[in-house]
């Protein structure tokens, strides 16, 4: 808003030293500033005043600088359509490609009817030694 509200004072310094300027309000609505005057339009008062000899300057700095920012901005979007771009192509590279095979069938080597590995088999149960009896708890009989 700042630069804007720069722009318009270092453009309404050379309108006021060509003499009026009339506010327009066009056919959409919106207001037009014109040296020239129009059908309804207002003579806008300028006043006189000092001139910043600087403001040409500082305007052409923040020019400068804006512009830097937005080649900034323009060369991180065109690096992110690129990696887009890129990344599409090779998901329409890789339907395609699955498209065009067929799934190959896979060789598994059959047993009587099964594949031959299923993974490792279970080991069989172990049978569980009988207690040691202890001959403090109970009297043996004959």
């Amino acid at each position: 808003m700042i630069l804007v509200g720069m722009a318009l004072a270092a453009c309404a310094v050379p309108i006021a030293r060509a003499g009026t300027i009339y506010r327009c309000i066009e056919g959409g609505g919106g207001v037009l500033y014109s040296d020239a005057p129009c059908p309804g339009g207002r003579l806008v008062p300028v006043p006189e005043g000092n001139v910043d000899p600087h403001a040409r300057e500082r305007l052409q700095r923040d020019l400068d600088a804006f512009d830097r920012r937005q080649s900034l901005r323009n060369a991180e979007s065109a690096r992110r359509q690129a990696e887009e771009a890129q990344q599409r192509r090779a998901q329409a590279a890789l339907r395609a490609s699955e498209a065009a095979e067929p799934p190959a069938e896979r060789d598994y080597p059959y047993v009587y009817g099964y594949p031959a590995y299923y993974g490792k088999p279970p080991l069989p149960p172990r049978p569980r030694p009988e207690p040691v009896p202890r001959r403090d708890r109970y009297i043996r009989l004959r």
